[in-house]
């Protein structure tokens, strides 16, 4: 069974790397990430701002996290679509649906295929997140590298478990939803709704007003990216201690968790019950 769940994700990987949507999203993505590099470079060279000492560690490592988070959980919600997409247009599905791959294979299998093919794409990025800002602003780690390897890898994992939230709910809606288009509508307008809406100071006054002024600040850090800004914040303190800081935040992480087996569980019965065609 974990050869056949081995094989499965493979050839998701293959058929994901070899979207043409898919690498469409994603050069857009690299695109946009050394646009924003040269235009942060740019501002910190006008005269205004001239006695400014250079970018550090912390700087990079802040700015790499909410590109992984913001960008990457919207190429996520991309993935999951173009996932299901795939097998819907190509009919795979109802070759694989039998033995001897169960529906419970397929699924894991997919599962992996795309979570691995996100946590490549992050490092990827990572990497020439890293060479435009030496480019443009000149030697930006002022720390230990060991140390700064360690933070990077709490950036990778953290981003990464967010991202595989919004994969999870997109699978979900892609397998519920069967018009492509509205089924990616759907993905993207949760995205919107779980990172842009919720976290707004607006929409969580106007909850506060209904339930309580109490309530805004809880209903604003609920929401994945205030969550995974948290932990990533107060873990890439380079004065603090790591261990405290890590722990100081670990009901936000038990909470990004809990997203996560819902959303995966959902997706994962709805795909065992339900007809993908």
């Amino acid at each position: 069974m974990v050869k056949n769940i081995l094989r499965v994700a493979l050839k998701e990987f293959d058929n994901l790397i070899s979207n043409k949507f898919t690498i469409i999203i994603i050069f857009v993505y690299m695109i946009m990430l050394l646009i924003s590099s040269y235009n942060i470079s740019i501002i910190l060279n006008l005269p205004n701002i001239s006695h400014f000492q250079g970018m550090t560690s912390s700087d990079f490592l802040n700015c790499l996290a909410v590109s992984l988070i913001e960008y990457g959980s919207v190429i996520a919600a991309v993935i999951g679509f173009c996932s299901i997409s795939i097998e819907k247009n190509g009919n795979t599905l109802n070759t694989l649906v039998t033995k001897p791959l169960y529906r419970d294979t397929i699924i894991n299998g997919k599962l992996i295929g795309c979570a691995f093919f996100l946590i490549f794409i992050s490092i990827i990025v990572s990497i020439m997140f890293f060479f435009a800002w030496t480019i443009f602003m000149g030697n930006i780690v002022n720390v230990s590298l060991d140390l700064f390897m360690f933070y990077l890898l709490v950036i990778l994992l953290v981003s990464w478990v967010c991202q595989l939230i919004f994969l999870s709910v997109s699978i979900l809606l892609s397998i519920i939803i069967k018009d492509d288009i509205f089924a990616m509508f759907a993905g993207i307008s949760v995205y919107l709704l779980m990172m842009a809406y919720i976290p707004n100071a607006t929409f969580a006054m106007s909850l506060g007003s209904i339930f309580g002024y109490k309530w805004t600040a809880l209903i604003a850090s609920l929401a994945p990216n205030n969550l995974t800004y948290g932990i990533i914040k107060n873990t890439v303190n380079i004065s603090g201690d790591l261990v405290n800081n890590f722990l100081s935040y670990s009901p936000a992480v038990i909470v990004l968790l809990i997203y996560l087996t819902i959303a995966v569980f959902l997706s994962y019965i709805v795909f065992i019950r339900r007809d993908v065609s």
